[in-house]
């Protein structure tokens, strides 16, 4: 084969080697903009197939820590928008993971988080649990056939954005003996508001108690709790609405964490070295 003539061979240009790693560093870019944008997608651990063709989401959780000192959940409640951008960063600051309550009709709407955070707030460890599609407090009085579509439209929904759906959060912790009675064909666990400290030894999933937070509760309550768990090697779930929110209505207020309340608890819980922790967690050890 005829070797091509010296001079015949293209030379490169100053520009041509300017413009190829300029190239690359946009590619770069865009790939990671891409990895943060808000419609990220998880992929999943482990999927089947339903009958509506929308894939089974599950993960797989990490054991808990050695129960030395009990242990702390944090778990927000209807996914408010300062739950992502107030709560979660000081979470993160901590080491800490939160859980938080999906009302899967609330999503993308005004004062909301969108999809695209929650699945974020999955992927750096949070779980994900069912509150309803409605978020009905009347649904302790729905019948067992409204109570069961609604528990199925509203998983098949976090399991289309490939989220979690173990646990189910009960709107405005109604509950009522058929919707307990439902919860447990569907989930491993039934979360309402009833009050109390949980013993690992005696625990029942579908009757947790939890420490609600509201605009009376004080540091002072939370610290006795604190220690209360410590001594007592139990779960405490404590419950919050919005995070560190300017509110003006008393409503709005009545489920609103001050700022600096919300990161001296953060605090409390670091210094009395109590292990943070999902629910599924805990459950999936005893």
């Amino acid at each position: 084969m005829q070797k091509p003539d010296e001079q015949s061979i293209p030379k490169h240009s100053f520009l041509f080697w300017l413009v190829i790693p300029c190239i690359v560093v946009w590619l770069a870019f865009n790939y990671v903009r891409a990895a943060t944008d808000t419609n990220y997608r998880v992929a999943p651990v482990e999927a089947k197939t339903t009958e509506s063709n929308i894939e089974v989401f599950t993960r797989e959780f990490p054991d808990p820590p050695e129960n030395i000192n009990g242990y702390v959940t944090l778990w927000f409640d209807d996914a408010w928008m300062s739950q992502y951008t107030t709560a979660a960063p000081l979470l993160k600051e901590y080491g800490f993971v939160g859980t938080m309550a999906v009302p899967t009709k609330a999503i993308e709407t005004q004062d909301y988080a969108n999809w695209g955070q929650v699945q974020r707030l999955q992927k750096e460890g949070w779980e994900i649990t069912n509150h309803s599609q409605t978020h009905d407090c009347e649904m302790h009085n729905w019948s067992k056939a409204d109570i069961k579509n609604e528990f199925i439209r509203a998983t098949l929904e976090l399991w289309s954005k490939e989220l979690t759906s173990d646990i189910f959060v009960s709107p405005c912790g109604v509950t009522s003996a058929t919707l307990v009675r439902e919860a447990k064909t569907h989930f491993a666990a039934f979360r309402g508001v009833s009050p109390g400290i949980n013993d690992l030894a005696n625990l029942d999933p579908y009757q947790l108690s939890i420490k609600n937070i509201d605009m009376n509760t004080t540091l002072d309550e939370l610290t006795h709790l604190l220690v209360s768990t410590k001594q007592s090697k139990g779960w405490l779930i404590i419950v919050f609405h919005k995070v560190g929110e300017d509110v003006e209505a008393t409503e709005d207020e009545l489920y609103n964490i001050e700022l600096e309340d919300f990161k001296l608890l953060l605090e409390e819980i670091k210094l009395r070295e109590i292990p943070v922790v999902t629910p599924s967690q805990l459950l999936k050890s005893l």
